[in-house]
Parts: structure tokens; C-alpha cells; sequence
């Protein structure tokens, strides 16, 4: 393995440890407004229905977040190469 070689996989690995953290902080994030839907003294009056659809969309935005924060790591890294 040639020095540059051994910078990139370097770079690549420490770029995707903190990829890693960020996508625990947001998993962190979603779980805790998750729970708040349904604790939230503020949503005590509306419909199971209506916690169900605003906890879908929820989950899919923060799907999207993942996804994003995953391919923005992965094309930087695989730019850097």
C-alpha cells in the first residue's frame, strides 16, 4: 500500500466514524420527538390517527436525513480517491 493510498483509507475511515455519530445523533433525535408525540401534553387531544400520521411523517424525515448524511459522507470519500 502506497502512502496516499494509506492517507486516503485514513481520511475515509475517520470520515466515516463521524458519519456514524452523526447518523446516532439523529437516530437520538428522532426517537426523542417520536416519544413526544404520543407525551407531549400539547398532542393529548388529538386522535391516535392523527399521532400516527404525524409520527409517519416523522420517520420518513428522518429517514431522508440518514440517507443524506450516508451519501454526503460517501461521495466526499469517494471524490477524495
Amino acid at each position: 500500500m502506497t502512502l496516499k493510498q494509506s492517507q486516503n483509507l485514513q481520511q475515509a475511515t475517520l470520515k466515516s466514524g463521524k458519519r456514524v455519530e452523526d447518523i446516532v445523533e439523529l437516530l437520538y433525535s428522532c426517537s426523542e420527538r417520536l416519544s413526544g408525540v404520543y407525551t407531549s401534553p400539547g398532542n393529548r387531544e388529538m386522535s391516535h390517527d392523527e399521532k400516527r400520521i404525524m409520527a409517519k411523517g416523522m420517520v420518513e424525515k428522518c429517514i431522508e436525513d440518514i440517507v443524506e448524511v450516508s451519501q454526503l459522507g460517501l461521495t466526499h470519500t469517494k471524490d477524495s480517491n
